[in-house]
């Protein structure tokens, strides 16, 4: 549901996200999730490895440093392949949907590409951004005060993507982290990161 409670995102195993008006329960429009053909208008965004010096991995523990970069345009996005046979034909649909808390924006997680998340601008039902991770999405949730919306991976790493600024990206300090939740505090400041067997209190900082 949106916050106004006047749109219901539903998404299908077609891959496509038909958004429902609360009094006819019509589909005013219907945004599909497109591997290629991405509009040039859309900020795509990939996460790139960074290399390091074999001084630097000495010093630190074993991780992948990643950093991300506006794809050029025409921009693809990664399709997930089944390497299980007995499972080739499971069908693989829209799993995630979440509305910002002032209803403008929708972030949604297909699992035929589930390295990306897309996000979408309500008022035009049209796409306004791609976040492409080098891992698989596991949960991403928007702030509960503004347009920032948290995305994490199983990595140690948070990435934060907010409008009109793009994407930072909040790396804990053991290798051993692995981020599979997160709960934002009500009044927008501040993220429960959860790991296995743990959990950590992230502030942000402006």
């Amino acid at each position: 549901w949106a916050p106004s409670g006047q749109l219901l995102a539903l998404g299908g195993y077609d891959q496509r996200i038909r958004m429902l008006n609360h009094l006819t329960w019509r589909p005013l429009s219907t945004l599909v999730h497109k591997a290629q053909g991405i509009p040039s208008s859309v900020d795509v965004f990939n996460e790139m490895e960074i290399g390091q010096s074999l001084a630097q991995e000495a010093r630190m523990e074993a991780r992948i440093r990643t950093r991300f970069d506006l794809a050029q345009s025409p921009a693809a996005i990664r399709v997930a392949h089944s390497v299980d046979v007995h499972r080739a034909d499971r069908k693989m649909g829209v799993s995630m949907l979440e509305f910002c808390a002032d209803g403008e924006l929708l972030a949604s997680v297909c699992e035929g590409m589930p390295n990306a998340v897309w996000i979408w601008k309500v008022t035009d039902m049209k796409l306004l951004s791609v976040v492409q991770t080098l891992r698989a999405v596991r949960v991403c949730k928007w702030s509960p005060v503004e347009r920032t919306l948290a995305i994490a991976t199983g990595t140690p790493t948070v990435y934060l993507w907010k409008q009109g600024e793009g994407l930072i990206l909040s790396e804990f300090s053991s290798a051993t982290v692995t981020v599979g939740g997160l709960v934002w505090n009500p009044n927008g400041d501040s993220l429960a990161v959860l790991s296995k067997g743990m959990f950590m209190v992230a502030f942000l900082n402006e």
